[in-house]
């Protein structure tokens, strides 16, 4: 059962003409295709960014943390299928974690991919600011009706053992160096591929025995994303 409607944020025309002021008319259309057409299609409340002014509550480590955008619907898709070509018939053994999560959008996306695709995963999403997580979880029942795999916690804490043997980590540069290092000094003993949406801080991930194994660039940044994995060597 939904805990309250969801409201879909007010974003219209005016920040659309400012996105095309500001970059052009390919920045406008790539939001409402990447981002803006997920909610219209699915009835959810993901893809309106949250400047951190307007932040309800001061989380611990808040200072570290980017403000929220939701990942391109492509972007995770075409690293799904990425990941699926790599590790194959393993892909059922890797549990999934978006850290950071937000409303939910990359880990409703991963999961309607898994059953397009016919896979099957344990899938679960994590962030730090709980108003965030009570959206992912309607976000949540408005697409499967059920609530989902999602947790209050500050990922320089996480025990990532308790997920799994073998992880697929997402990351769509929700912190900064400062957290991704204690997080990737955290992840180096367990198996695991990271996906870095927006990878601002890739080398941190590599000082830590990581590998790049695939990269995608783009015009824009949340049309790059880097694959690395502590495992895998060669795409």
């Amino acid at each position: 059962m939904l805990k309250h409607n969801i409201k879909h944020p007010q974003f219209g025309i005016s920040d659309y003409w400012r996105m095309y002021q500001a970059r052009g008319i390919q920045l406008p259309f790539k939001y409402f295709v990447e981002t803006h057409l997920f909610d219209l299609l699915n009835n959810t409340d993901t893809h309106t960014w949250l400047p951190k002014n307007q932040h309800e509550t001061i989380p611990e480590n808040f200072e570290h943390g980017t403000f929220y955008m939701s990942s391109w619907t492509s972007e995770i898709q075409n690293s799904f299928h990425v990941i699926d070509k790599l590790i194959g018939n393993e892909f059922s053994e890797y549990s999934f974690i978006d850290i950071g999560c937000g409303k939910g959008k990359v880990v409703l996306t991963w999961r309607k991919t898994c059953a397009q695709a016919r896979k099957s995963q344990a899938i679960f999403g994590i962030d730090y600011y709980e108003p965030f997580l009570n959206i992912a979880r309607n976000n949540n029942q408005r697409v499967f009706h059920d609530d989902g795999n999602y947790s209050y916690e500050d990922a320089t804490k996480t025990r990532f053992q308790a997920y799994g043997d073998k992880l697929i980590i997402y990351l769509a540069n929700p912190f900064d160096e400062f957290i991704l290092e204690k997080v990737i000094a955290n992840l180096s003993s367990s198996k695991s591929i990271i996906i870095y949406n927006y990878p601002v801080h890739g080398e941190i991930i590599t000082k830590h025995g990581y590998k790049l194994i695939y990269e995608k660039m783009g015009s824009l940044p949340l049309a790059q994303t880097r694959i690395y994995s502590n495992q895998i060597t060669t795409t």
